[in-house]
C-alpha cells in the first residue's frame, strides 16, 4: 500500500502577519542606523537641494510671481517645496512595485517570498510601510527645514486633512502607472535597462505637471507640452495640494474638480495596473521565471 504525502501550505493569521511586519520593520530601522554616514549625506543633499531653490527663487521671483499667484502669496520657495514634497510621494507610488520586483528578483528572493507562509502581498505591504513612513518623516524635516532656516511662509491650515486625503488620492492613482510599470518587469520580461512606462511617466511628471514651475508657463511658448500636463494625475494632485495648503482652501470648485479627476485616473488605471501585475506574476509562476538561474 503506497502512502500519499499532502503538502499543505500554512497561511499566516493576521496576529502573525504583525508580528512578521514588527520584526521585519525593526530590522529595517537598526540597518538604516547602522549606515550613519550615507544618513548623514542624504541630509546634507536634501539641504543643499533646498538652499538651491531657495536662492534660485530669489532670482526667478519677478517672472513667476504672474503664473504662481493664485498660490498664497505668489512667492516661489513655498512653492516649489511643497513639490518637493508631493514629488517624493509621487516617485515612491510609481518606482516602487517595480523596485520591489526588480530587487527581489536580482537576489533570487522572489521565489523564497512566494513560497514562504508570508506570501507576497504581505512582504509588499510591510515594504511599503517601511517606505512612505520614512518618506513621511522625511517630508516633515523638510518641512522644519525650509520653514525654520530658509523662511518658507508655511503654515498647518485648517483644511490639512483635505490635503491628507489628495494625497492619498494621488497615491492611488498614481500607483495604477507604476503597477503598469512593475508589470513589465514580468509581463514582458523587461529586466535590464530603463523601463519605458515609469521614465516617461517620471520625466512628464518632473517637467510638466508643476513640481519646480507651473505648467502655465509652456501656454506662452510651447501649448502642445501644456495640454500634455493634463494627462498626468501629478498636475491636478499638485494643484489641489497647493491650493489647501497655501491658500487654505477646502472643497472649493477647482479643489473639488481636481479631485474628481484623481478618482476619474484611480478608476481607470488602477485595476488595470492591478490586473496587469496579477497576470505578470502568474506568468512567472508558470513559466519558472520567479527564480533566476545563472
Amino acid at each position: 500500500m503506497s502512502s500519499k504525502q499532502d503538502t499543505i501550505k500554512h497561511y499566516l493569521t493576521f496576529k502573525e502577519k504583525l508580528v512578521v511586519a514588527y520584526i521585519c520593520i525593526e530590522r529595517k530601522i537598526l540597518l538604516s542606523l547602522r549606515f550613519k554616514i550615507s544618513a548623514l549625506f542624504s541630509w546634507i543633499g536634501m539641504f543643499v537641494s533646498l538652499a538651491t531653490f531657495f536662492f534660485l527663487g530669489k532670482l526667478i521671483q519677478p517672472g513667476v510671481t504672474v503664473y504662481i499667484s493664485q498660490y498664497g502669496s505668489g512667492a516661489y520657495f513655498p512653492y516649489v517645496l511643497l513639490g518637493m514634497a508631493f514629488g517624493t510621494f509621487s516617485g515612491l507610488a510609481l518606482s516602487l512595485y517595480l523596485n520591489v520586483i526588480s530587487s527581489t528578483y536580482w537576489s533570487n528572493w522572489l521565489e523564497m517570498i512566494f513560497s514562504s507562509p508570508i506570501g507576497f502581498r504581505t512582504y509588499m505591504g510591510i515594504t511599503m510601510v517601511w517606505v512612505y513612513l520614512t518618506s513621511a518623516l522625511t517630508i516633515i524635516i523638510y518641512f522644519l527645514v525650509g520653514i525654520f532656516i530658509f523662511g518658507a511662509e508655511l503654515t498647518l491650515p485648517s483644511t490639512w486633512w483635505l490635503a491628507i486625503i489628495v494625497l492619498a488620492l494621488a497615491i492611488l492613482a498614481i500607483s495604477g502607472f507604476g503597477l503598469i510599470s512593475a508589470s513589465m518587469f514580468l509581463l514582458a520580461d523587461v529586466k535590464g535597462g530603463v523601463e519605458p512606462i515609469s521614465w516617461a511617466v517620471a520625466t512628464g511628471a518632473g517637467i510638466l505637471s508643476g513640481v519646480v514651475f507651473p505648467p502655465e508657463i509652456f501656454l506662452d511658448t510651447a501649448p502642445s507640452l501644456y495640454y500634455i500636463s493634463r494627462l498626468l494625475p501629478h498636475t491636478y494632485a499638485l494643484d489641489a495640494f497647493r491650493r489647501i495648503m497655501l491658500n487654505d482652501e477646502g472643497l472649493s470648485p477647482i479643489v473639488t474638480s481636481e479631485i474628481l479627476k484623481l478618482i476619474a485616473f484611480i478608476v481607470v488605471f488602477l485595476p488595470l495596473g492591478t490586473y496587469m501585475f496579477k497576470k505578470g506574476l502568474e506568468k512567472a509562476e508558470r513559466t519558472g521565471k520567479l527564480a533566476r538561474w545563472g
